[in-house]
């Protein structure tokens, strides 16, 4: 499975690429972008367009299995379908669930070994038409990232595919009782439902405050492609995708705990087997069947459910852990790897996840999956009632419940029992002779809530209507703000930098040491840069920030521009990853306070260390671990007297939005 290396240094955590010449899609690809946005459009509905309804009733994939690089792969489906071992269109479904991940897996194979375009557009239509129509789109987008021919295509922003899981019941039902009233407005003076999130303006319990944070659009958006780019389930030809999967975890509880601390709330605890779950989850959402997605009850114990068993999943987790202790991990020819010596974290990352890349999933099962689905189904664990999935059982809406972050907590509780037998970064590691940074400035820090339109026709439009009616939800952004870096080297090198930043103090008021909030740091920035011999000043935008992805334009916009492109009267760039590769740039800071929060922040500049293998970090010209240096046990006195990095005191103050330009 060939796997582009911009795309996977453009995902999430990983080191995204510089800024590189915009390339412009040609006609051909424009083509193909109008085809998949019109199977997209109304997907809960039977196809309207004669086009494409005589494709689905006229196209027979049995006629046609020359058609497909693997031929078994359509006569497997063929009997899942035949038999009636698929989903009906309107029933619910999650790549979590056990039988679903076999479904799933044969349409993808399906889609993805179509030899050319015209048989995988053929074959997606009919998909379309004869699906479930939640397998058909998670599978479908799968393909389309990874199909040579496809994977330059912009697709559009989950929340306007599937508005339903992305925005409150509440507000989706206004849409359709405006619609169908007659007051749906039109794009340039759109149908206005003004919505919030979970537990406001009046909070339930404690967690609620951060719905803003943990219900954000564009979070969600971002964890699903996430998902959709390396889904469990299908096997990778590219390097650190455990790693990847650790840092991703890391990051985002760092993030999470920032934004807790902003409201003076203390970090969370794991997840336990057998001790009641104490923090409940009612989600206001109403899925594609119509249903409502279940709540969960606080004081819930975690029963076994479908194919995972508490005490399975427990026993999983004390095997990886003992294998940590003893130094070495089985395969299936249990043939042993040793973890230790050298840093493991990517052949552990995917033991825990239990991907496709594990060395030995029948004795280290999947722990990640397992814990998901335990907690995840609660409310229905045998589903002798066909309760809808929860909201942890889909990756579009997985992080608005607060357990996963405690499930994320128990996780890398496993990572850190490693991570913590690795030896300490030597001086020798870490220093960067004949290079010193001499200062570390920022500019003003402010976060505001600004508003934001989410076009929900897609859900409430019909065939060729021209209405549009938008959810305005409030959403936390920033102020653009530069970072200023002073650098002496005593000559010409290529070097990179990282830039950090972290927790002063914890909930209470007591100031963390280095050690202490070494996990709590998430990288904000990390960019390749040639020193000049003598002083450097580097200045950095929050723009053009590495880890960050900008905002994804409307579904109707990227068809309009598509439109456009296609004759000729505008240009259309090709491939616009950066729309959902990256972690929303609006959330880089967490949310100040009035007084401001103060923050740790931290800046290492480090020489060039080339890869060995492979080209992971061909954008940033450096091979050293995610998360460095902070991804080993800590020595403190082995900072305090490094020339090349320097710690910085920042606070981030919170304005209202019409105040944010009185601060100077």
């Amino acid at each position: 499975m060939r796997t582009s290396t911009l795309a996977v240094l453009s995902l999430l955590v990983a080191l995204a690429a510089p800024v590189v010449p915009e390339k412009y899609a040609d006609q051909q690809l424009l083509v193909k972008q109008q085809k998949i946005y019109n199977l997209l459009y109304l997907l809960d509905r039977p196809i309207f367009d004669e086009e494409l309804k005589s494709i689905a009733q006229s196209y027979k994939l049995e006629e046609n299995i020359d058609k497909y690089v693997k031929p078994e792969v359509v006569e497997k489906f063929l009997k899942y379908y035949k038999y009636g071992y698929s989903k009906q269109r309107g029933e619910a479904f999650s790549p979590f669930y056990k039988f679903d991940t076999y479904q799933v897996i044969s349409i993808f194979d399906v889609l993805f070994y179509a030899k050319d375009f015209d048989t995988f557009y053929k074959t997606a239509v009919w998909m379309r038409e004869h699906m479930n129509a939640g397998q058909f789109v998670y599978a479908f987008t799968v393909a389309v990232l990874h199909r040579e021919d496809t994977r330059n295509i912009t697709l559009p922003p989950p929340y306007e595919i599937y508005p339903q899981l992305f925005v409150k019941s509440d507000a989706i039902q206004k849409a359709y009782d405006a619609r169908f009233q007659g007051f749906a407005g039109t794009k340039d003076k759109p149908y206005v439902i003004v919505s919030n999130y979970t537990g406001y303006p009046v909070p339930r319990k404690p967690d609620d405050v951060l719905s803003y944070f943990t219900e954000d659009v564009g979070l969600n958006s971002f964890f699903a492609y996430m998902h959709y780019r390396f889904p469990f389930w299908l096997k990778y030809d590219i390097p650190r995708k455990g790693e990847t999967f650790y840092f991703t975890l890391r990051q985002l509880l760092a993030r999470y705990y920032l934004e807790r601390l902003s409201h003076k709330l203390p970090e969370v605890a794991p997840v336990d087997y057998y001790k009641p779950v104490e923090v409940g989850y009612y989600p206001e959402i109403r899925l594609q069947s119509g249903l409502e997605t279940p709540a969960r009850p606080e004081g819930v114990i975690p029963r076994d459910v479908d194919s995972f068993y508490v005490e399975e999943i427990e026993n999983y987790e004390r095997r990886i852990r003992s294998a940590i202790d003893l130094g070495f991990f089985f395969d299936e020819k249990t043939d042993t790897h040793t973890v230790r010596g050298k840093d493991a974290t990517e052949m552990i990352g995917n033991v825990i996840e239990g991907s496709a890349s594990t060395i030995h999933k029948e004795f280290y099962g999947s722990l990640y999956r397992g814990l998901i689905s335990i907690f995840g189904h609660i409310s229905d664990p045998e589903h002798k009632y066909g309760v809808e999935p929860s909201v942890l059982e889909k990756p579009e809406t997985m992080l608005r419940d607060p357990l996963y972050y405690r499930i994320a907590k128990r996780m890398l509780s496993i990572f850190e029992h490693y991570k913590n037998q690795l030896a300490p970064y030597t001086h020798q590691e870490l220093a960067m002779p004949g290079v010193k940074v001499d200062s570390v400035t920022f500019d003003k820090l402010v976060t505001f809530f600004d508003e934001f339109d989410i076009d929900v026709s897609n859900v409430v439009g019909e065939a060729y209507d021209k209405s549009y009616v938008v959810v305005r939800q409030p959403r936390l952004n920033h102020k653009p703000f530069n970072y200023h870096i002073k650098v002496t080297s005593d000559k010409q090198v290529d070097a990179v930098v990282r830039v950090f930043y972290g927790p002063r103090f914890d909930a209470y008021g007591r100031e963390y040491t280095l050690e202490e909030r070494k996990n709590y740091y998430v990288m904000m920035d990390v960019f390749p840069y040639t020193l000049q011999a003598g002083e450097n000043v580097i200045v950095r935008s929050s723009r053009q920030n590495a880890m960050s992805g900008t905002e994804s334009p409307s579904f109707g916009e990227l068809y309009a521009r598509t439109l456009a492109g296609i004759k000729g009267e505008e240009k259309v760039v090709s491939g616009e990853s950066r729309y959902y590769w990256g972690f929303p740039q609006r959330l880089m800071l967490p949310r100040g306070t009035p007084a401001g929060m103060p923050l740790s922040a931290f800046v290492i500049v480090s020489p060039v260390e080339r890869p060995l293998r492979d080209e992971f970090y061909v954008a940033v010209k450096d091979s050293r671990p995610l998360g460095f240096p902070f991804d080993r046990p800590i020595r403190g006195f082995e900072f305090e007297d490094l020339a090349n990095a320097r710690f910085q005191n920042i606070v981030v103050m919170h304005r209202r939005q019409e105040d944010v330009a009185t601060v100077a």
